[in-house]
């Protein structure tokens, strides 16, 4: 009669199912960390509105997630594009098991700038080629003030990050505030393919401002 277990075995399997479930959210936290999202946008995390049109495509593009897309998020500034981006990061984080990061497009530039004549050139770009999601924000700023895609180099690093997330199978959300028809004499052709084929265009220049609300 002493040798009663202390918990049955139903109450084993909760208190295992339990501790797991704390161990995968623990674990979630830190991908999510690691992902490098700036604190303005994961404050906007805890206040969405998603009973609109936000809210709907941001449930409509969940489902693209996980097997390689590349979606182009376009349209004016305050529309949410970058906002979208960062909670299919986060979605992706926290229910698919994903690893993440966040980067402006400027910051890969200097970023990169500062391995010149180095050897952190392969490395940082390995990083951004590896992650399970990949948000690129306000890609505009990779070609400047070009109007059409050149042979420079970073066009090249532009290309060399698509097209190896593309091979790998691996999710990409970039942004940009220029138009469609802007975009499509500036991006390298073969984006365009990978776009096409994957994830698809959003276009969100007509939906509201929320900076001047």
């Amino acid at each position: 009669k002493f040798n009663k277990p202390l918990l049955t075995e139903e109450e084993l399997k909760k208190q295992e199912q339990e501790r797991l479930s704390h161990e995968e959210l623990r674990k979630a936290q830190q991908r999510y960390n690691e992902a490098e999202v700036p604190t303005l946008f994961r404050e906007n995390s805890q206040n969405l509105v998603l009973d609109g049109d936000w809210g709907r495509k941001l449930e409509e593009l969940k489902g693209k997630l996980g097997e390689g897309a590349l979606l182009l998020l376009i349209g004016t500034p305050g529309t949410g594009k970058t906002q979208m981006a960062v909670e299919l990061l986060r979605y992706a984080v926290a229910c698919k098991g994903k690893t993440g990061m966040f980067a402006v497009s400027t910051d890969i530039k200097m970023t990169l700038k500062s391995t010149f004549g180095g050897s952190g050139e392969a490395e940082y770009t390995r990083k951004l080629t590896k992650r399970g999601v990949l948000v690129i924000d306000e890609i505009d700023w990779f070609f400047g003030n070009k109007d059409a895609a050149t042979e420079d180099y970073w066009t090249g690093v532009f290309y060399h990050i698509i097209n190896s997330r593309y091979n790998y199978r691996l999710d990409t959300i970039l942004t940009s505030n220029r138009t469609k028809h802007a975009l499509t004499a500036l991006l390298p052709e073969p984006v365009w393919g990978r776009i096409s084929e994957t994830g698809g265009v959003v276009r969100m220049e007509n939906w509201t401002n929320w900076r001047v609300r």
